[in-house]
């Protein structure tokens, strides 16, 4: 999936559970954001990866894409670690990581969950094909939605 649409997942996840975790709504949403970005780390033209183009060449030159950030280990220990120092915001890391693994999982080259174990899921969604840019646009209407909700 596009940048874009991890983005909007992620905060459309982040207005329907900010409510249940006694967080800042702003820097709750905004790490559940970056975190549904993270994965693609490992890729120097994405959104993040263009952020951190050394370090996004470093981890796709040892591991290519869709390897040891695209994992559930890694969103694990990275939400841990978050957690550890930072309290609530581990939970916005792990669902914001966690929602970039299951949306690259239903795309056709899919997503090896317990890397390097082969157990992959894959779907029928083109990366940026049409069925991709209807569900980022039903997102935008939701995410409108939501914050429309927020605000009345």
């Amino acid at each position: 999936m596009l940048g874009r649409t991890h983005a909007a997942c992620g905060l459309l996840i982040g207005l329907l559970v900010y409510k249940y975790f006694n967080a800042n709504l702003f820097l709750f949403i905004g790490v559940l954001i970056i975190a549904a970005l993270l994965p693609d780390l490992d890729e120097p033209g994405s959104k993040l990866g263009r952020r951190v183009k050394p370090l996004a060449y470093v981890i796709k030159f040892l591991f290519g894409h869709r390897t040891i950030t695209h994992n559930l280990f890694f969103i694990a220990a990275i939400a841990f670690l978050v957690w550890w120092f930072f309290g609530v915001y581990g939970y916005a890391l792990l669902i914001g990581g966690g929602s970039h693994l299951l949306l690259d999982g239903l795309t056709r080259k899919g997503v090896v969950l317990l890397w390097p174990l082969k157990i992959k899921i894959s779907g029928f969604v083109k990366t940026g094909g049409l069925l991709e840019n209807v569900f980022f646009w039903l997102l935008i209407v939701g995410n409108g939605w939501l914050v429309f909700k927020m605000l009345v």
